[in-house]
Parts: structure tokens; C-alpha cells; sequence
């Protein structure tokens, strides 16, 4: 029996079997092996934070800048180089500055922690308001003082020069030119109402004298709706409405036609509109459409009337 054993096991088939087999087996745990590393590594994909968490802190704070707007604001940004977290000392710097030359400044959203990126801040300045368009002094402005931040906590500054710039400049002020807009209506008179009676009508409306002669509506947060000022070359009044920076213009408007109508019936006056023209009965319904083609056009330029953006446009 023991020599048959060691028979079989001094027989060349058998040792090829055995080495076979052996390699067999080595494969497989190779495989195994692979195969697991390989399920380990996808599950880790998987479960990456930066593509299944749209607030995790490693991503971009671009998706926090939407107070800006690039159609209307040139925008710097500012990124840290060395530090983990954005300074704070240089975001209140930063806050400090209202406005360079005619343009006014806005700041990014403050992102902060583990709900934004830390390293990123953004500052738009104006590229169009009333005043005109960016002009190159500005820009060099802009420039010098956020290099001057940058420099001083070690941050890198990524800005468009103003070549770049300077070509959005005029389409934009036309573009401007034709959302902007101020509605007037006129009271003539005989003869001008006393300083006694106008008193009485300012109490009456509540409206607040902030001049000689001169009165404003304001709303519940103190911004201004409507002025009322002495009309030129005519014994009249004009009621003025500044419609792309009031919240709320077809409200105002008739609010304003109120005010016009009581003008007219206790001081037997007229009411016109700017060029001299009687307005009409059915005058109303005329300029409220117009007044409302104008706040659609407003929104969906992302100027609504009122809101942070018109009034830093609008001014």
C-alpha cells in the first residue's frame, strides 16, 4: 500500500495535475483579490461627495453668486492661495466699498463653513447706470483697489481688463435707453393753489414736504413712489413717478391718478401729460398697459422695478 503511494506520487502525470492545479488556485485569488479592490474603488466613487452633494464644501461658490449679474456688472473674483478659509478682515474691507467713481459696488453672498467654498469671494461693479458706461478711470480704479486687497491678503485676483469689457459697453447703454422710463402727469391751473391749501392736501395724502413746494410719496419702507414738484413755464403741478426704481408701479400709478383727479376737481385744474396734451377718460386704461408692457420688459431683463439691481441701474 505505502509503496503504491509512493508510486503515484513519483509519477510525472500526477506532478503536471498538481502544479496545474496549483496555478489554478493562484489565479482565482488573484482574481478575487483584483476584483474586490476594483468594487472597493468604484464603491468610493460612488459615494464622492463633489457629485452626489450639490452644497459640499469642495465645490465652486459660483452657484452662490446669483445676487450678481454679469449682463450688468463687470466681476471680480477673489480666491485664496495659501489659506483654508476666505478672510474675513478682507470681506469687511471689501464691504467698505460703496462705489467707484458713477458705478456702485455688490458683494457675493457671504458662503462661509461647510454649506460653500471659503476660498472664493466675488465683487461686481456697475458696467451701465444712468451716468453713462464704464469708463477706463473706472476700471484702473476697480483694479488698483482690489490688487491692493489682494496683495495685502495674499489672495488671487481674476478680473477682465477693460478691452474686454469696452465692447458690451454701448449695446448695453441702448439696451438701458429703452428699459428706462418716468411717467409725468400734469395739473394746469388758473391760478396756483396757496401754500395753506397745499399743506392741506399734503396731510391729506399723506405726503412729506422735502423742499419748498416740492412733496414725495414714500412707501412702508421709506422708498420714494412719486414726487409732486412745481411745473415749468405753467401755473401747474407734476407728478412724477421714476417707474424702473418703484416696487410696485401700477399701484402707484393709480394712486398718482387719484391724487391728479382731486387736483383737478377742488382747484379747477386740468390734467395733461407731459407734452400738454388733455388727458382723456379713457387716458387710464391707455397708460396702465403701457406702464405694465414696461414691468414685463423690466423682468425679464432681470430688472424688476424696485428691486436691489434697478436701483444701482437706475440711478
Amino acid at each position: 500500500m505505502t509503496a503504491n503511494i509512493i508510486e503515484l506520487f513519483s509519477n510525472d502525470f500526477f506532478k503536471l495535475f498538481v502544479i496545474f492545479s496549483s496555478i489554478t488556485i493562484l489565479g482565482v485569488v488573484c482574481k478575487n483579490f483584483f476584483d474586490k479592490k476594483k468594487f472597493i474603488s468604484e464603491f468610493k466613487n460612488d459615494l464622492n461627495f463633489e457629485k452626489v452633494y450639490p452644497f459640499n464644501a469642495k465645490r465652486t461658490i459660483e452657484i452662490h453668486v446669483n445676487n450678481l449679474d454679469p449682463r450688468f456688472e463687470l466681476i471680480a473674483k477673489l480666491e485664496c492661495v495659501n489659506q483654508s478659509d476666505f478672510p474675513l478682515l478682507a470681506i469687511e474691507k471689501l464691504e467698505n466699498i460703496i462705489r467707484v467713481g458713477h458705478k456702485s459696488i455688490r458683494l457675493s453672498y457671504r458662503v462661509l463653513g461647510s454649506l460653500g467654498s471659503s476660498k472664493t469671494f466675488y465683487v461686481g461693479m456697475l458696467l451701465v447706470n444712468r451716468h453713462g458706461v464704464l469708463t477706463l478711470i473706472e476700471h484702473l480704479e476697480f483694479t488698483e483697489i482690489l490688487n491692493s486687497i489682494s496683495k495685502e491678503y495674499d489672495l488671487k485676483l481674476k478680473l477682465d481688463n477693460y478691452a474686454s469689457v469696452v465692447q458690451k459697453l454701448k449695446p448695453l447703454k441702448s439696451q438701458l435707453y429703452k428699459l428706462d422710463g418716468k411717467l409725468a402727469l400734469t395739473i394746469t391751473f388758473n391760478q396756483l393753489p396757496s401754500k395753506t391749501a397745499m399743506n392741506s392736501f399734503a396731510n391729506k395724502f399723506n405726503l412729506v414736504l422735502y423742499a419748498e413746494d416740492r412733496f414725495i410719496k414714500i412707501d412702508i419702507d421709506s422708498c420714494p413712489e412719486f414726487s409732486i414738484v412745481p411745473a415749468d413755464y405753467v401755473y401747474g403741478l407734476n407728478i412724477i413717478m421714476d417707474l424702473p426704481r418703484v416696487k410696485d408701479p401700477e399701484k402707484v400709478f393709480n394712486n398718482m391718478f387719484e391724487i391728479a383727479e382731486w387736483l383737478v376737481f377742488n382747484f379747477d385744474g386740468c390734467l395733461t401729460d407731459e407734452k400738454g396734451l388733455k388727458i382723456k377718460n379713457d387716458s387710464k386704461s391707455i397708460i396702465s398697459n403701457q406702464i405694465l408692457n414696461k414691468i414685463q420688459l423690466l423682468n425679464k431683463y432681470g430688472l424688476p422695478p424696485g428691486g436691489e439691481l434697478s436701483l444701482r441701474v437706475f440711478n
